[in-house]
């Protein structure tokens, strides 16, 4: 496929550029609005700062990537739709320090884990382990 953009500001509004390939490009600071990014994918990428608004990631797959200072924030379906979200798994994740805060865990299965150091409302979860095993 050969260049079709030239260096400098774009603007492509009510455009279907599906399929498209961009390689080495600088989209620093770049908006997306009402953008259809299904199947799409990214390797190699900076997203330091980025920011995901009313953003749909269902079945997305995020792998070897570092994510240090992240939030997620109202993640899952809107309450005003009601329902539950499909499970999500996380693999080989260093959570080592995270919060959560006012979370559904309902169901959370945690297995084959360092749980050293880590609290349930305060209590360390090592010595609730200890005292159901009494």
């Amino acid at each position: 496929m050969e260049p079709t953009i030239t260096c400098g500001k774009h603007l492509a509004q009510h455009a279907d550029i599906a399929g498209s390939e961009f390689d080495d490009v600088n989209l620093a600071n770049a908006q997306f609005h009402n953008v259809n990014l299904s199947n799409s994918s990214f390797e190699d990428i900076n997203m330091t700062g980025a920011c995901f608004c009313n953003t749909n990631f269902s079945d997305l797959t995020v792998e070897c990537v570092q994510m240090g200072g992240a939030k997620f924030t109202s993640v899952g379906i809107p309450p005003e739709m009601g329902g539950k979200q499909r499970p999500m798994s996380f693999t080989h994740v260093d959570l080592n320090g995270t919060t959560f805060r006012s979370c559904d865990m309902s169901g959370v299965s945690i297995d084959e884990c360092d749980i050293m150091g880590m609290t349930i409302n305060g209590v360390l979860v090592t010595e609730l382990l200890a005292a159901w095993k009494k």
